[in-house]
């Protein structure tokens, strides 16, 4: 079997990542979305996603499953999905070990690392750590102290790492997909579960449904859907951006308002009122009105190549240049202007939301002649 791992995290802390993506997912339940996949508590597992920017990726597919995908840079990639202990409300190391479910495994890729204050940590691995032998549960011979390539119990890990079960603080616990896998392996994660609590699995987005959130760019890497400034005022331009940890993840929902099968795409920061004026109260009245609706939605401006998307009021009956299909099959939609058009995008070929030339962070999304290209294409986040 193989357990090989690098001598050295090649993945620091989320609040020292520079250019990461951050997705919160903690307002999944509050969508309306299912709450659990098989937990063991009836609270949804609060995470969030971050991955380097080198083409790896973190988030949920159009399944509502999480993927991690390791990058091109071997020594640094990583992609992962960390748990909210802020949110969570309890850091310390939880009695029943962490797991997850992988449907890949290479050479300690993906893993669980649960970092502690006294600066030690320990490393959990899945089922395929043993050739199957051990269980999914990770109550097996599945964890080491560090790198240091000895598999014990979790129990028998953590007081390797000088922590007598609850002794000591964790400050991060997190999955990781890295370098260890070759770059764009695709790990899909279920029943990832700390603490009791099971993560909620993410929207299963169609391109009918609702209450889906089309705003991951799938090239370049890293990039979502924002809007300029944070700030939700009329004509704000809409761009491309990569989100830092702290940052309101550049939420926007699918509505299902708009014409015939169209629907608007609202500016919905934190997911939800409730969520963003706990967060940020000046962002939350900026954003939504006193009953909670969102005040904005992404408007197409005009019926031209290269015209860039703003912000505008969203509009409470039919409307021309906020009426959006989701076009595409798998985890990528392209996100196509109908013009008031029911069900049919104008022109041809249609157009669809653009990342002007590749241009990567702060670039405006556009209108543009939809060909299938990765910057027209969105993948869900929440």
């Amino acid at each position: 079997m193989n357990r090989k791992h690098k001598p050295q995290r090649s993945v620091p802390r989320i609040a020292a990542i520079a250019g990461a993506a951050v997705v919160a997912a903690a307002g999944s339940a509050a969508l309306g979305l299912p709450a659990a996949n098989a937990a063991t508590s009836t609270t949804p597992l609060p995470v969030s996603f971050s991955a380097s920017s080198d083409g790896a990726s973190a988030s949920y597919n159009a399944s509502g499953d999480i993927i991690l995908t390791p990058g091109t840079t071997n020594s640094s990639t990583f992609a992962q999905v960390s748990v909210n202990l802020k949110s969570l409300g309890d850091d310390m190391a939880p009695t029943t070990p962490p797991s997850f479910t992988t449907d890949n495994y290479s050479a300690g890729s993906p893993r669980w690392v649960i970092e502690l204050a006294n600066g030690n940590w320990i490393d959990g691995y899945p089922t395929q750590l043993n050739n199957g032998s051990a269980n999914d549960a990770f109550t097996g011979n599945q964890w080491a102290v560090g790198n240091s390539g000895t598999y014990e119990s979790y129990q028998a890990a953590l007081t390797g790492a000088n922590d007598a079960l609850g002794n000591v603080q964790v400050t991060d616990a997190y999955i990781v997909a890295d370098g260890d896998q070759i770059a764009g392996t695709t790990d899909t994660l279920t029943n990832v579960q700390y603490n009791g609590d099971t993560a909620a699995p993410g929207p299963v987005c169609s391109a009918a449904a609702t209450g889906c959130s089309w705003e991951r760019l799938k090239d370049p890497s890293a990039m979502v859907m924002d809007v300029k400034g944070q700030t939700p005022t009329a004509n704000t331009p809409v761009i491309a951006y990569g989100a830092k940890a702290g940052d309101p993840a550049a939420d926007f929902t699918l509505t299902a308002s708009g014409t015939g099968s169209s629907k608007q795409i609202a500016y919905t920061p934190y997911g939800t009122y409730a969520a963003a004026k706990q967060t940020d109260a000046t962002l939350a009245a900026a954003a939504y009105s006193s009953s909670g609706a969102p005040l904005y939605c992404v408007s197409s401006i005009a019926d031209k190549s290269g015209q860039p998307a703003e912000l505008r009021s969203c509009a409470t009956s039919a409307n021309e240049w906020q009426d959006f299909l989701s076009v595409g099959s798998g985890s990528y939609r392209m996100l196509e202007p109908t013009y008031g058009k029911a069900g049919v995008s104008a022109g041809s070929p249609p157009m669809a939301l653009n990342d002007k030339g590749f241009g990567g962070n702060g670039s405006p999304l556009v209108n543009y002649a939809a060909g299938g290209s990765g910057n027209e294409e969105f993948t869900p986040g929440t």
